[in-house]
């Protein structure tokens, strides 16, 4: 089969990366390979017809500790498509009905101890000061606000 003007229609992506090393990466996404994730990113930016491209991070207990590093790597990589609206977006990690408490526990923000809570308000401050530079490349969406205004409560 065949799929006319395929090629010429317009496309965004939004891959969920949740890691800012191949380390947490293949942890939080198994059977994921880091390699393999850079290599399939790097082909998404030539397509020419791929407008938008962006990554996103589901924070958790995991990958806490990354949040300006998947921002940095995140704008290293975003160097090789300059023609592209390109986007970073954190999500924070939302409880289902296949979480158990012990897993739940191990993942979500509400249980972070305090020098881990202080770590993930630093770099959300850091995310938002950059934000606020306004330099809009790539473009810095967060649904982590409310977090960071209750100080991790």
């Amino acid at each position: 089969a065949t799929m006319p003007g395929l090629h010429e229609m317009e496309v965004t992506t939004d891959v969920s990366v949740d890691a800012a090393c191949a380390a947490t990466y293949e942890v939080v996404r198994r059977p994921a390979q880091w390699d393999r994730l850079q290599e399939n990113l790097e082909f998404i930016s030539t397509i020419p017809n791929v407008s938008v491209v962006g990554v996103s991070m589901t924070v958790s207990q995991l990958n806490v500790a990354e949040l300006v590093a998947f921002l940095d790597w995140a704008t290293a990589l975003f160097r090789r498509c300059p023609d592209k609206y390109v986007f970073v977006e954190y999500k924070r990690v939302r409880r289902r009905g296949h979480h158990t408490d012990e897993q739940w526990r191990s993942l979500g923000l509400e249980h972070l101890d305090g020098q881990t809570t202080e770590l993930l308000l630093a770099q959300l401050r850091e995310l938002e000061a950059r934000r606020c530079e306004g330099l809009g490349r790539p473009d810095i969406r967060s649904n982590l606000g409310e977090f960071l205004e209750l100080g991790g409560r």
